[in-house]
């Protein structure tokens, strides 16, 4: 807005919100450009005489942030990320707020590149750090109050507001099936990647700092844990229940933990396991390849059967996306379509 202002050349968009200004600037000035002088001046009257601003004046920047989501009913929702983003500028000094606010767009720009519309939001990586954080489960009504709760302290908010762009950037690797440290494609995650599964990216997302090892076995566990909620048909809030407390512990562990402590923090996923698979299993036995939307869900299953007993064999596993392909993109051998799954 400044260079617009002061009449120099506007930066291309490196984000939704330039993007947004620079759109809203291009249809004001081809507005503009059809109307008179007098039409103008006519207008700027109006809004001189008809239009009032009214201040609001609250005893703490705190309780001004309480009060503004009921004053501003009438105009565009802010979300619980909105009003943590302002808690963050007011807790931090004039030097430190160009600073933090650059941080915050780098974030929002970032998660921008997210796979799924879900992902994109701030208010989504905030509720999956807070899950994290607490192990708890925060209703999206109080996400700005249980954040406020944790950050009591002018360091607190320095260090949330650090990790931010470097906690997008994994949470978008995430969602596009690589991995978070390095951005290296797997198909771990295909299972859920084709579910379009999204909250065991919290469980994904706390283990980020594991070597790349215990990485790969934490993907494995929980694309397994996921698939069976799916295939046995769990309810979401049963699955949830077990993500925020499974999230914390495995945040905790040592980037190189011993297997004991991995398996320990993630007990809570393996509980009633025996339970789960033979739901899933019948779950997995209603499906027909006759019917259009069974067949990736069986050829999945097919392809993850191959894998395993290529690994037990001590040959190594053909690619799950290899395996996917269907007969008209096979250019070579055969597919799993070939062996009739129904």
């Amino acid at each position: 807005l400044n260079k617009y202002l002061n009449s120099e050349p506007l930066p291309e968009s490196d984000g939704p919100t330039q993007a947004n200004i620079l759109l809203a600037i291009e249809l004001i000035m081809k507005h503009l450009e059809t109307k008179s002088y007098q039409e103008i001046e006519s207008y700027i009257d109006f809004i001189l005489k008809n239009v009032w601003l009214v201040r609001l004046q609250l005893p703490s920047s705190a309780h001004a942030i309480r009060v503004f989501p009921k004053v501003n009913n009438r105009g565009l929702e802010l979300d619980d990320a909105d009003l943590i983003k302002n808690f963050l500028f007011q807790r931090a000094t004039e030097s430190e707020y160009e600073a933090l606010s650059n941080r915050w767009e780098s974030a929002t720009n970032t998660l921008d590149r997210a796979r799924l519309k879900r992902v994109k939001s701030m208010e989504f990586l905030m509720k999956i750090l807070i899950g994290i954080e607490t192990g708890n489960s925060i209703p999206k009504g109080k996400l700005y109050v249980e954040w406020e709760k944790r950050l009591d302290s002018e360091i607190k908010v320095k260090e949330l507001a650090q990790k931010l762009p470097e906690r997008a950037g994994q949470l978008v690797r995430i969602s596009k099936s690589e991995l978070p440290q390095n951005g290296m494609k797997t198909d771990i995650t295909m299972g859920t990647h084709m579910s379009a599964w999204i909250q065991q990216y919290e469980v994904l997302l706390a283990g980020s700092h594991l070597e790349d090892s215990t990485y790969r076995k934490l993907l494995r566990m929980v694309e397994d844990r996921a698939m069976l909620s799916y295939w046995a048909n769990e309810p979401n809030n049963d699955f949830e229940r077990i993500i925020h407390p499974w999230s914390h512990a495995i945040g905790k562990l040592d980037s190189h933990p011993s297997d004991k402590e991995f398996f320990e923090a993630s007990t809570r996923a393996r509980q009633d396991f025996q339970g789960l698979a033979d739901a899933a299993f019948l779950g997995i036995k209603k499906l027909n390849y006759e019917t259009q939307s069974h067949r990736d869900r069986l050829r999945y299953i097919l392809a993850r059967v191959n894998s395993r007993v290529q690994g037990m064999l001590h040959i190594a596993p053909t690619p799950l996306e290899k395996l996917m392909i269907t007969s008209r993109g096979e250019v070579q051998g055969f597919d799993l379509d070939h062996i009739f799954p129904k």
